[in-house]
């Protein structure tokens, strides 16, 4: 079984927190995990991650990290639970993801250096 989760553009993922769910007192959620990353080539056939959470129970419901660094341009994830775990089913309560949103700042130097290119130009079109 699996959830699989498309992004409305491209972004740039650094982890997933899920939050495995409780019924009663029976364990849920994910124990044993694949995690598959599609960066716009389509999903391998290899798990990029893979790992182990602590399934919930009723007095075990917090969120749970699954970090991997940053993955650029990640379209879509795809979140299965491994074979061959006591319970590779997938029950989640709630899933959120961990983004690197840094924007590039050129530095000052580099803006100056454009400013003074693009004078050097207008002045030359004026002199011609």
């Amino acid at each position: 079984m699996f959830a699989e989760f498309t992004f409305a553009a491209a972004t740039d993922i650094t982890e997933i927190y899920v939050w495995n769910y409780t019924q009663g007192s029976l364990v849920r959620g994910i124990e044993a995990y694949e995690v598959f990353i599609d960066t716009g080539s389509g999903f391998g056939t290899t798990a990029d991650y893979t790992g182990t959470l602590t399934q919930a129970d009723i007095n075990n419901h917090v969120a749970q990290n699954i970090s991997f660094g940053t993955v650029e341009n990640a379209v879509a994830i795809r979140l299965v639970g491994a074979a061959g775990a006591s319970n590779s089913g997938l029950g989640l309560d709630e899933v959120l993801f961990g983004i690197d949103d840094t924007v590039a700042v050129p530095e000052p130097s580099s803006t100056t250096l454009l400013g003074l290119g693009t004078i050097a130009l207008l002045a030359r079109r004026k002199r011609s």
